[in-house]
């Protein structure tokens, strides 16, 4: 007979253990219900101190046969054990479940999990998302020593169609290491580049396994794979980009041993392609690229080697003067005339890429004398951008160069605007705005259009200026004068703008040295320009005497009116200036001149016109101007 618990008894000792129940319950029946409380109650003590006693000499046991800290190594790998049997599982969601609990878990690479995951690796019996399931978990396992066939599995999959596969494969593939290096490179020599497919529009066959054959190559670094990601390049240059800008993360990473690996490794490639060739140029300029993230100076003469050989083509010197932005932090002439010779390419597209290296660089006088060749550039774009980069420095440097594009601009107007209009936006920004090499410039030019233009430009702020600025301006006026410049007038008129009185001072001094040395035609010209700043009556007197000098004293009423002798001369008897007392003295003025001005006055009704006519009548006496004068009175007394 069973029991419900699945065990079986005797029936005969059934039966005696049952009558021997009855027989104890019918003795004890006579017992006060107390005894039967203590009983129980004795029982469950003993039980309790059973359990008690049991459990101790258990962990009593464990104790003695296990170590003192116990791992829970065992625990994982059983479970490891039971995940990697759910990879072949027909269920194709539990098999992804399984491969990312595995990758997980964690452990090496080894036996079952190892032949577990290449199985799930097999593109003809599985789908993509069980593949990159694995795939992460290949590249989240312990790699070292990983078999040959889970291996061959990752490296296949670097050329699957799904993106999303060949991305997880790059991961795995790194993830095992070194190993994968040398058969990545044969593979990398047979990838088919057929170009079938990039006739309408698609990538060509085996493009993207390569490319993904050197994201791996250029993650692990050393010299065998950059050696094979430059072989690649020539083999195919549209790699080129990917190739650089897996580098370009390597060196951001790489400690000085490994930079300096690279750089020779470089170098050496470089010194075994020296000259141009259409199927190494984009390897070569790749190269340089990466050598430009290395900011080494040291490459600093192989790249103004290549930055300035014309006969490379654009993309080579292009990349070297890229370069030369990371590499060189400073502007030694070698870098300059490398960089200037590539801004004056043909080709705009370099010429701006030179700019905008030199514009990196830090502004100097050399610096900024190179940004003013540019500036006279034909190119106007060229031009612009060279004015640009002076106008955003904060230096004096730039403000000196700009000066000197607007003085020698001569009649291009354009050019000399686009530096006046830098000049303008410093002074704005509260920067030199080059207005002390404007005045040098302008004391020192012999073109009065530039004389006028530099005028032009600083006639609105000279009257802010310091006074010693002012003083400056007033000497810098006076050297124009005495060296016979062209911009010495509009020096001193600017001067005058800033500070009539000081100006008019110093004009005077000029016009009593010119007196002094006899040069009429200096001391006219100081005297016209002293006019229009602060004259005094003297100051007028003497200029009337050159206007009557080159008056041609035509007394008829037309002709007189535009006599600006005659203007000033009656200016001056208004002003109480004793101007015949003045004339008596004057050994310079002929009787004919005085004749002129006494008859214009008496034609005008000033009695100063009959003192000029008896002055001529005393000077003349029976001439035939004295005869004149003495009728021309007799007719005005009537």
């Amino acid at each position: 007979m069973s029991r419900p618990g699945g065990t079986s008894a005797p029936t005969g000792a059934k039966s005696a253990k049952s009558a021997k129940s009855a027989k104890n319950a019918k003795g004890s029946s006579a017992k006060p219900a107390k005894d039967t409380k203590s009983v129980h109650a004795k029982d469950t003590k003993t039980s309790n101190d059973t359990k008690t006693s049991n459990a101790k000499d258990a962990h009593a046991r464990d104790t003695k046969s296990s170590p003192a800290k116990a791992s829970p190594t065992n625990g994982t790998a059983a479970s490891r054990g039971g995940v990697v049997g759910l990879l072949a599982s027909s269920d194709p969601e539990v098999r992804v479940a399984a491969a990312v609990v595995l990758g997980e878990l964690g452990g090496d690479l080894q036996g079952p999990v190892a032949r577990a995951l290449a199985a799930l690796l097999d593109p003809d019996a599985h789908d993509t998302l069980a593949q990159r399931a694995a795939l992460r978990a290949v590249a989240k396992l312990r790699a070292d020593g990983v078999p040959d066939e889970l291996r061959a599995a990752v490296l296949n999959l670097l050329g699957a169609r799904d993106e999303g596969v060949r991305e997880a494969a790059v991961e795995a593939a790194v993830a095992i290491g070194k190993d994968v290096v040398v058969p990545l490179r044969k593979r990398l020599e047979n990838v088919p580049l057929g170009a079938a497919g990039a006739l309408k529009g698609m990538p060509a066959p085996g493009a993207a396994e390569k490319r993904a054959i050197e994201t791996v190559l250029s993650r692990l670094g050393g010299k065998e794979a950059l050696g094979a990601l430059l072989v690649g390049i020539i083999d195919d240059p549209a790699s080129a980009r990917t190739v650089t800008h897996e580098l370009r993360a390597q060196i951001k990473d790489a400690d000085g041993n490994a930079r300096r690996a690279l750089r020779a490794q470089l170098e050496a490639f470089l010194a075994a392609h020296p000259k141009p060739d259409a199927k190494t140029d984009p390897a070569r300029a790749a190269a340089l690229k990466v050598l430009g993230h290395l900011e080494d100076e040291r490459i600093v003469p192989l790249l103004v080697k290549h930055a300035k050989n014309p006969k490379e083509p654009d993309e080579v010197r292009q990349e070297a003067v890229i370069a030369l932005r990371f590499a060189a932090h400073s502007a030694d002439a070698s870098v300059l005339g490398a960089l200037l010779d590539a801004a004056k390419a043909q080709s705009s597209t370099l010429a701006q890429t030179a700019l905008l290296t030199l514009g990196a660089l830090p502004m100097s006088a050399k610096v900024a004398a190179a940004f003013r060749e540019l500036a006279s550039h034909p190119d106007v774009a060229r031009a612009h951008l060279a004015i640009r980069r002076l106008a955003s420095d904060k230096s004096a440097d730039g403000a000196a160069a700009l000066a000197a594009i607007v003085a020698d601009a001569g009649r291009d107007e354009q050019r000399a605007q686009l530096a006046a209009d830098a000049l303008a936006e410093r002074r704005v920004a509260g920067h030199d705005d080059g207005a002390e090499a404007l005045v040098t410039h302008l004391a020192a030019t012999d073109d009065a259009r530039t004389a006028a233009r530099i005028r032009h430009l600083l006639r609105p702020v000279a009257p802010s200026w310091p006074s010693s600025q002012k003083k400056k301006l007033l000497a810098s006026a006076r050297k124009a004068l005495d060296a016979g410049r062209v911009g010495w007038r509009e020096a001193y008129d600017l001067a005058a703008h800033a500070d009539a009185k000081a100006t008019a001072k110093d004009l005077r001094e000029a016009v009593a040295a010119a007196r002094k040395s006899r040069k009429r035609d200096r001391e006219r010209e100081l005297l016209g320009l002293l006019l229009r700043i602060d004259p005094t009556p003297e100051d007028r007197y003497r200029l009337a005497l050159f206007l009557l000098a080159e008056s041609k004293l035509d007394p008829k009423l037309h002709a007189r009116r535009g006599d600006e002798a005659l203007r000033l001369f009656d200016r001056l008897a208004r002003e109480d200036f004793d101007l015949s007392g003045a004339l008596r003295k004057e050994k310079n003025v002929s009787p004919e001149q005085l004749y002129y001005l006494g008859f214009c006055f008496v034609e005008e009704g000033n009695d100063l016109g009959e003192e000029l006519l008896r002055l001529v009548v005393e000077q003349a006496g029976r001439k035939k101007i004295g005869k004149a004068a003495k009728n021309k009175l007799e007719l005005a007394a009537r």
